[in-house]
């Protein structure tokens, strides 16, 4: 991290269709403009306010489907503003660390148990 960035994960540029809900029911479109493993930043004429909560469904590139998480508003810019994941579990960094710095991946990736044989052979 330098200086200027004290994010944790790495940002990737990213151009995904998403639908914002707040929950008054305010209702809006962006895209997502870059993403990371903790939080996006989206671009959208919606007008919300630091720490308010939404539901996020993103269109993820390549066929691979839909995603929904809850996030919230971590800062605001003159074109949308920044959100932290508050829900991203195990599934959803799965479902976005394909598109990430493999570096972040093995942050989040589920650990699996493998049982290897060991031969250890002497010399007589």
């Amino acid at each position: 991290m330098t200086g200027r960035d004290r994010r944790r994960f790495q940002r990737i540029r990213t151009a995904w269709p998403a639908i914002l809900e707040a929950a008054d029911g305010r209702v809006g479109v962006g895209q997502v403009v870059d993403t990371s493993l903790s939080g996006m930043r989206i671009a959208t004429d919606l007008d919300l306010e630091p720490d308010t909560p939404l539901t996020l469904r993103i269109t993820l590139p390549k066929d691979t489907g839909r995603l929904e998480i809850l996030v919230k508003v971590a800062r605001r810019d003159p074109h949308g503003f920044g959100v932290a994941f508050l829900t991203a579990g195990e599934g959803e960094a799965e479902r976005l660390a394909p598109f990430v710095a493999p570096g972040d991946i093995r942050r989040w990736a589920r650990r699996v148990a493998v049982n290897l044989p060991v031969r250890i052979e002497t010399g007589t």
